[in-house]
């Protein structure tokens, strides 16, 4: 089950934005990060078995105070058939027919039954 998690975060300049951003972007299970609010000081964390307190706990050792406001479920969200949203079908790949012959390179061992009797030139 996908997770929302959204974490109140003193961010006071730009630099401290891109900071909590690319902190929560390592976390192993986060799928999307994006700010709200309006001072842009809410980072919301879409994911998938993401550990909120851990994300809260680097997030302050990072950037500064953060306190964690909610975490719920987000479930797919469902057609009118009763079907969930799925994906669109992937695209088959072009597979490219060349009919050129690859060349190989031909290495050819030289033997010489009398070396050289000086060892140095």
């Amino acid at each position: 089950m996908k997770q929302k998690i959204v974490i109140e975060v003193q961010m006071k300049c730009e630099k401290c934005r891109s900071k909590a951003l690319m902190t929560v972007a390592t976390v192993p299970g986060v799928i999307s990060v994006a700010l709200e609010g309006e001072d842009r000081d809410r980072v919301v964390v879409t994911g998938e078995k993401v550990d909120a307190t851990a994300l809260t706990q680097s997030l302050r050792k990072e950037v500064g105070f953060a306190s964690l406001e909610s975490v719920e479920e987000v479930e797919n969200k469902i057609d009118g058939d009763g079907e969930g949203v799925s994906s669109p079908p992937k695209p088959t790949p072009l597979m490219a027919n060349e009919n050129q012959q690859q060349w190989m390179q031909i290495y050819e061992m030289v033997y010489d039954p009398n070396p050289p009797s000086c060892t140095i030139l």
